[in-house]
C-alpha cells in the first residue's frame, strides 16, 4: 500500500496576497527564442521584520522557506521596473501577476539559481532605484 502524503500546508494571508510576481518574456536571449525571466532580489529580502508577517501561518524559521519570499514584490517595486524595462528592453513583454499562496516546503530562486548549472541560469539587471534584482530561466523551456 502507498504512503499517504501529509497535505502540503501555504503561506496564505492578505499580506502575500497585496504582493506580485514579475516576469520578463523576451523574444531572444542568448541564442534560444521565448526566453522568459522571472524576477527576484538577489540580497535577502523582504527585511527580517515583514518575514514571519508574509509567510504566515507557516513556520519562517522553516530551512529555505524564508528564501521564497525573494520574488515577491511590492507595488511600487513593479511600476520602478515597468519603468526599467520599457525603457532598456522595450521588446520585452513585461508579466505581473498578485503572489500565489507559497508553500511549505518552497525556496526561492536565489537557492535554485546558485546550484544551476546547464539548464538554468541567471541574469542580473540593473534598475537605477533597485539594486539586486535577477531573473532565472531554464534553457529547457525555451526554443533554439
Amino acid at each position: 500500500m502507498p504512503a499517504i502524503e501529509p497535505p502540503v500546508r501555504y503561506a496564505d494571508n492578505p499580506a502575500l496576497r497585496s504582493r506580485y510576481t514579475i516576469q520578463i518574456k523576451a523574444p531572444e536571449f542568448d541564442g534560444r527564442k521565448g526566453v522568459v525571466f522571472t524576477l527576484f532580489h538577489e540580497d535577502p529580502y523582504p527585511p527580517a521584520d515583514q518575514i514571519p508577517r508574509l509567510l504566515a501561518p507557516l513556520d519562517p524559521n522553516t530551512p529555505y522557506l524564508a528564501s521564497a519570499l525573494d520574488k515577491v514584490f511590492q507595488a511600487w517595486e513593479v511600476e520602478v521596473l515597468r519603468e526599467y524595462f520599457k525603457s532598456t528592453h522595450p521588446e520585452c513583454e513585461f508579466i505581473v501577476k498578485p503572489c500565489e499562496p507559497i508553500p511549505e516546503n518552497a525556496a526561492g530562486l536565489g537557492v535554485f539559481a546558485e546550484a544551476c548549472s546547464h539548464t538554468c541560469d541567471a541574469v542580473r539587471f540593473h534598475p537605477e532605484d533597485l539594486i539586486g534584482i535577477r531573473g532565472f530561466y531554464s534553457r529547457l523551456d525555451t526554443e533554439p
